[in-house]
Parts: structure tokens; sequence; C-alpha cells
């Protein structure tokens, strides 16, 4: 009962936890077998050695289908460096974006609308107890409070 009660009525509230696991960091790796790496003539200005040398680099992650390309530079490897840089924050960017809708996903199922039928455990501190709705269980609020929840599933 609050205490900004005058005539002493029990209030209750709704709350909904999601509770997932953290997500770890992780560094994204390439498999020399999963791309393929084309080699071309760069458009544009540049002259006699553009003209006649295959310096752009356009690669493609295979099982993605994922492709980054650069002309940038004159030098082949650089080009490549550079494609591949870019491949890496391409993936690591749609992995993210995955990662984000799973758990969303996840967070959504967990949380459910939130309404009265929603409801799996009521916490009654008046009465001293707490009910699972799910398994029909009850325990002491002391119980509960010390994490004791074995009983509860």
């Amino acid at each position: 009962m609050p205490p900004t009660d005058k005539k002493g009525r029990v209030h209750s509230s709704t709350v909904t936890v999601a509770v997932l696991p953290e997500p770890r960091a992780r560094e994204l790796r390439l498999e020399a077998r999963d791309l393929r790496v084309e080699t071309y003539r760069a458009s544009g200005p540049g002259g006699q050695h553009r003209n006649t040398s295959d310096s752009a680099v356009r690669v493609t992650h295979l099982p993605t289908g994922v492709q980054a390309q650069s002309a940038e530079e004159r030098s082949q490897g650089r080009n490549k460096a550079l494609a591949l840089a870019a491949l890496r924050a391409r993936l690591a960017q749609q992995a993210q974006r995955t990662k984000r809708r799973q758990r969303n996903r996840q967070r959504r199922e967990q949380v459910g609308r939130g309404r009265r039928a929603d409801k799996v455990r009521t916490v009654a501190y008046q009465r001293g107890r707490v009910e699972d709705h799910r398994s029909g269980q009850r325990i002491s609020i002391r119980r509960f409070e010390r994490g004791e929840l074995e009983e509860l599933h």
C-alpha cells in the first residue's frame, strides 16, 4: 500500500522483463576458399599504366554474395587490401543487423504484450508470498529475495 493512499487501498503494477545473453564481440575471419577475387582494368583517367594493367580488384564473398571492389590505387595489392577491408565491413554490418533482428525477436517473445493474461508471477508483499502462475507453486517473499526460485519452475 503506498503511503500516499489515504484509504489504505492495495495498488498493483505490471512489469515485463526480458533476460537475454550478453553479445560477445569477435573478429570476422574470411576464409580464402569463401572468396572469389577478380582483377580487371580500371576505367577513367590514369594514362598508360591504368589502360594496360589489371590493377582494379573485385572481391566476392561466395556464401553471402556480398561484393566489394577497389580501383583507387595503382597497385593491385593495395586495391585488394582495400576491397577486403570494405568486404569485412559490409559482412560485419550484415551480421550485426541479423543479430539485432534475432535479439529483438527473442525480446518480443519473452516480453509478450505486457497484458494481464501474459502474467507469469505475482509478488504479493502484503501476504508475504510469490506465486508462479505457470506451475501454481508458491514460495515466501524471503526465499524469493534470496533467489531460491527452483520450486517455481
